[in-house]
């Protein structure tokens, strides 16, 4: 499956159950042993749910991460969220913000890992 897969994407990507909500390790072992034995030379990323607290432990089986909400902090003003909401035509949203310390924690964890 995913030397077809390779013919039609860079890099396949897994996450958990939704936004914020991490993978369990085992789950992201088994998928990338799956890739692996499929593919050797595939990357494979995930989404999700990754902060500084658990990276960690994603790192030994994922080349890619794509991050959000565990790097973002956020703001309650009503005034931003007003401003974000008109903008938005009235949707409902949850206005996040980078956060610098917490790309800065998470990057370090990345470089410092030797796979």
């Amino acid at each position: 499956m995913t030397k077809l897969a390779k013919s039609f994407l860079h890099v396949p990507t897994t996450s958990g159950a939704g936004t914020g909500v991490p993978i369990t390790e085992e789950a992201l072992a088994r998928l990338s042993e799956a890739v692996k034995a499929d593919a050797p030379s595939f990357p494979l990323g995930l989404a999700s749910g990754v902060d500084e607290e658990n990276i960690r432990s994603f790192l030994p089986y994922v080349d890619f991460f794509l991050v959000a909400s565990g790097v973002e902090q956020t703001s309650d003003d009503p005034q931003t969220i007003q401003f974000y909401q008109e903008a938005m035509m009235g949707r409902p949203i949850k206005v996040g913000f980078l956060d610098g310390e917490k790309i800065q924690a998470l990057a370090d964890q990345i470089h410092a890992f030797s796979s």
